[in-house]
């Protein structure tokens, strides 16, 4: 018991005692009584002066209080053995490489030094029956230090491998040792110096053996540690590691300088096939965080797809990056785009249960695009075991936990990923996201300003303070915060996205019209609902002039399939269903709207099955649409008790409602909304967090 500075043992010597004293107690009950002149038989004892029920009333709080005393003891060293796990839970085939030190002190050398640890993590997840901490999680222990036990703890594993990089000009020396983190023991270690730095392959060789034979495993050889696609060109290697650098900072500066050292390595060496996965994965990003648009990006990331094909074939390692790049172009392909993403990703995972970027983007591919975040959350749990710091993982994880309604666990998430990735926007942007879910548009606010300070070149982070301050109708300060984003971006689709929402909310629907019309015309994406606010503004001038012509020509160039008879609903276009449910209902072509509109509640359901986050909004424009004002309502109160008012203010504006909008409880439900959002408009003026950063 640490705690009271008592040995381990103690508690179970307390309750040893206690076992084989109580019989001995029973007897000695049974025969003697205590009796105010002392111990009698129990025989010698005159029944009318006997005290045996007050004795007895004693001796059985004292049991309660002995038996209490032992419960609490054995909670305790629960608690304790829960708090502390000893590390020799965790396998004995299990490892992390930590980050290896530079003793040069030089930056070139740091990364040469990553390097080889990143390597040597790589190589060692190749080995049949050996289980390996993530890089991401293992490199977090960078500059740190701390007891080995503890260290292994966080990141699950039973062994430790370590060491250091000396460097001069073309001259190395590694230091490796391999430590058993439950005694601290040394396993192995080894010294290499050599005058060639191409040497360095046959060092990570040579340690990767070591560890694999002191953890009585099989090596499988060496094609089976290089069948990942490296290199033995040290230029092109060198070049990789730096591109791994900016790659890993993620930001709309650092992506394109990873993009231009992933192409030299791939100059050097045509055939280093992880250059080309990664310079894949580069071009994913770009078009993820907004730096590139979805097409442009997908177009420049395609034949090196191919490439990488090519050189490694189907293995984990590319399957898991195709499927990726399948998922993002869901835009474009649609549905076949779904079916490969998920079919290449189950491969993956088929071929190595354990690959991390599987386990991602499969986790990212059941949240964004299957909308199924239960199964998300447990694939993005799975792949947190392996590597309990990655930044993806922990954004799709806490993501997907807000989807399923469990808001004050993914914030939990959210937390910890700022904890361990302060410079990185994602852990503050989603944390902002699930505060508004839950009507703390302040705190939104508070969140996504801190995101903008974390990331100033992000054009889109801006918006979601527009969009928030939008919510609340502070639409001065949004329109403000929407040209700061056109200041850094002056063609953010976004920030012209916001602009849309803007003009409906403040009754400029003309000039919203004419920027739609624009934003149509030059190909509007859907990023940021670019595309969706347009066809809306379509629309509403269709209901303000009685002519749906514009409309209809732009759903049937865009999405032939719903304007089909029967019409065809899929992963593409179920977004813009609601939309022409209204017109087909407002311009009497009733029987189209309830062909369309059946598959839309079948939808709705699978939704509520899978416990997504369902689209409420939508729901209830389409019910009130359709003249179910009670259901409309009921989806109403459920909104209200969520207190989900994000896309609330829309009901006001939409051209189509005003029946719903004129029942008695619809105006009950608006004055207590309303109220509410006035109430956090107010706090964010208190804290001056609606203000523009100079």
């Amino acid at each position: 018991m640490p705690a009271l500075a008592l040995p381990d043992w103690t508690v179970t010597f307390v309750l040893v005692v206690f076992a084989l004293g109580f019989p001995v107690v029973v007897f000695l009950a049974w025969i003697y009584e205590l009796t105010p002149e002392g111990l009698k038989r129990e025989h010698e004892v005159d029944r009318a002066q006997s005290i045996t029920r007050v004795t007895g009333r004693k001796i059985d709080f004292l049991i309660i209080a002995v038996l209490c005393v032992a419960v609490v003891l054995l909670l305790v060293e629960n608690f304790r053995k829960d708090e502390t796990p000893d590390v020799a839970v965790y396998g004995e085939q299990t490892i992390a490489v930590l980050p290896f030190v530079n003793m040069g002190g030089s930056a070139e050398t740091t990364v040469f030094s990553d390097g080889l640890a990143e390597t040597l993590t790589h190589m060692l997840a190749q080995i049949d029956g050996l289980q390996v901490a993530a890089r991401t999680s293992a490199f977090h222990f960078r500059d740190q230090t701390g007891e080995v036990g503890e260290i292994a703890r966080q990141l699950n594993v039973r062994n430790l491998l370590e060491g250091s990089v000396q460097r001069w000009g073309d001259e190395i020396s590694v230091t490796a040792q391999l430590i058993d983190a439950e005694n601290g023991f040394h396993l192995w270690s080894g010294n290499y110096r050599r005058n060639n730095l191409d040497n360095i392959f046959a060092i990570q060789e040579d340690i990767a053996e070591q560890v694999v034979e002191k953890l009585h495993l099989t090596l499988l050889g060496t094609s089976k540690l290089l069948d990942d696609g490296g290199t033995d060109n040290i230029a092109a290697y060198e070049e990789f590691l730096q591109g791994r650098l900016e790659q890993a900072i993620n930001s709309f500066e650092s992506l394109p300088r990873a993009e231009k050292r992933y192409l030299r390595a791939i100059a050097l060496d045509p055939d280093y096939g992880r250059a080309y996965v990664e310079l894949v994965e580069t071009y994913l990003d770009m078009d993820r965080i907004g730096v590139l648009p979805v097409q442009e990006a997908l177009d420049k990331a395609k034949p090196y797809l191919a490439q990488a094909r090519k050189v490694l074939g189907d293995v984990p390692l590319f399957l898991a990056t195709d499927a990726r790049y399948q998922m993002q172009s869901i835009s474009r392909e649609g549905p076949r785009a779904s079916r490969a993403a998920e079919s290449a990703l189950l491969s993956a995972l088929e071929q190595d249960p354990d690959n991390i970027r599987a386990l991602t983007n499969f986790a990212a591919y059941l949240r964004h695009v299957a909308q199924r975040p239960a199964e998300a959350a447990q694939y993005a749990a799975r792949g947190l075991k392996l590597d309990p710091r990655s930044e993806r993982l922990l954004a799709v994880y806490g993501g997907s936990l807000a989807a399923l309604g469990r808001v004050d666990e993914a914030l939990e998430v959210f937390s910890r990923l700022r904890e361990f990735h302060p410079r990185a926007p994602g852990g503050y942007y989603f944390a902002g996201q699930a505060e508004w879910q839950v009507g703390n548009v302040a705190e939104a606010v508070r969140w996504s300003r801190e995101a903008v300070r974390v990331d100033p070149a992000d054009h889109e982070i801006p918006i979601q303070v527009a969009s928030a301050l939008i919510s609340v109708g502070d639409f001065e300060s949004a329109e403000r915060w929407i040209h700061f984003s056109l200041s850094i971006d002056p063609d953010s689709v976004s920030a012209h996205s916001a602009l849309l929402d803007l003009f409906a909310g403040t009754g400029r629907k003309d000039e919203g019209l004419t920027l739609a019309r624009r934003l149509l015309n030059e190909g509007a994406p859907e990023r940021g609902g670019a595309r969706w606010l347009s066809l809306w503004y379509l629309m509403d001038n269709g209901f303000r002039n009685g002519e749906f012509g514009e409309f209809y020509n732009w759903m049937a160039q865009l999405y032939p399939d719903l304007m089909s008879s029967p019409p065809v609903l899929n992963v593409r276009n179920e977004g813009y269903a609601s939309l022409l449910v209204r017109v087909f209902l407002a311009d009497g072509e009733v029987a189209k709207a309830e062909a369309l509109y059946s598959q839309l509640v079948l939808e709705f359901a699978e939704e509520a099955r899978q416990d997504a986050e369902a689209n409420l909004s939508d729901e209830i424009l389409l019910l009130a649409t359709r003249g179910d004002v009670e259901k409309a309502l009921q989806k109403l109160r459920v909104l209200e008790e969520s207190r989900d008012y994000r896309f609330f203010w829309t009901f006001e504006i939409e051209p189509d409602l005003e029946p719903f909008r004129s029942t008695d409880e619809y105006r009950a439900i608006a004055a207590r909304v309303h109220e509410q959002l006035e109430q956090q408009r107010k706090l964010i003026l208190e804290r001056g967090d609606n203000v523009v950063p100079r």
